[in-house]
């Protein structure tokens, strides 16, 4: 039997995914009806061949145009993955050390400079990757241009770092306050503690910090789009390529009102949107199958 306390705060966490999924309804429909143009009485492509298809104009002017999102999708996931695939390891490891080799003062220090590091302007680390991580690109791969899949997962990586580090350390010194005194009482050392209990505890943790940093990394628009390329293309790690955020930011401002571009840009968006929303749903339904099973993670 839960308590009445704990009634109410599940009740509220019920009630505001209730809310949630209503607001993300709301959108979804309003970016369906913006997309008419694809699937209405005067569309000239479908829907399906347009997210499944690479995006380009395979037409003539006396054609119908062959429009499609594959390209941009698959870019979008190439990059985002790969940035998480970079920060994931060394956000951890930071966790790790900021726990157990500083004082609890340099902790927070670095701490809070790391959180200051998080509020640096997307446009700023863009101009620091154009400046930096563009060129040792291409001077390391003896490329003509350094704007690839590969420097925008940098940046990224670089971007979302911030909140695995901060998330994973409140984690990580929650396990060790309930842990730590007793293992080392019996003589485990601290290191051995975090390796065999601490980390384990924490995994949800460490996949929700995760999943926020990717969906950080999916919706990252300005930073990703002056190191990326932008060219529509089957994305290659050195190569150039449009990840769905800048596809939008580039053409939105300058695409025909109610046209099948301006309601391609919608259904991009609207894709973006759909990718997120699987990503959280499938984060809660891990964090109440844990719940269910007993296993109380601080996520």
């Amino acid at each position: 039997m839960l308590f009445s306390y704990e009634r109410r705060v599940y009740a509220f966490i019920r009630s505001f995914y209730i809310w949630h999924s209503t607001d993300y309804g709301g959108i979804c429909s309003r970016l369906i009806y913006r997309a008419r143009a694809l699937y209405g009485d005067r569309g000239v492509a479908r829907f399906d061949t347009y997210v499944l298809d690479g995006y380009c104009n395979r037409y003539s002017l006396a054609q119908s145009p062959v429009l499609g999102l594959a390209y941009i999708i698959s870019a979008s996931l190439y990059v985002s993955l790969l940035s998480l695939i970079w920060a994931l390891p060394l956000g951890i490891g930071t966790s790790v050390g900021l726990s157990l080799g500083v004082s609890p003062r340099i902790r927070q220090f670095c701490l809070s400079t790391i959180d200051m590091i998080a509020g640096i302007p997307s446009v700023i680390v863009g101009f620091i990757g154009l400046a930096v991580v563009v060129p040792a690109i291409q001077s390391m791969f003896s490329l003509s241009t350094g704007e690839s899949i590969l420097s925008a997962s940098l940046v990224l990586a670089f971007m979302i770092l911030p909140y695995i580090v901060t998330h994973c350390t409140e984690s990580i010194e929650t396990y060790r306050q309930r842990y730590e005194e007793t293992a080392l009482g019996l003589g485990v050392s601290p290191w051995h503690t975090m390796k065999a209990i601490i980390l384990p505890s924490a995994k949800g943790s460490i996949i929700l910090s995760s999943v926020l940093a990717f969906s950080r990394a999916m919706g990252e628009t300005m930073a990703v789009m002056m190191v990326v390329g932008n060219a529509p293309i089957l994305p290659n790690l050195l190569g150039k390529a449009e990840p769905i955020p800048s596809l939008i930011a580039l053409e939105m401002g300058s695409v025909e009102y109610n046209s099948l571009h301006y309601s391609g840009l919608y259904v991009a968006a609207l894709v973006l949107l759909i990718i997120l929303i699987l990503t959280n749903v499938l984060v809660y339904m891990y964090s109440w199958k844990t719940r269910k099973d007993g296993h109380h993670e601080v996520i």
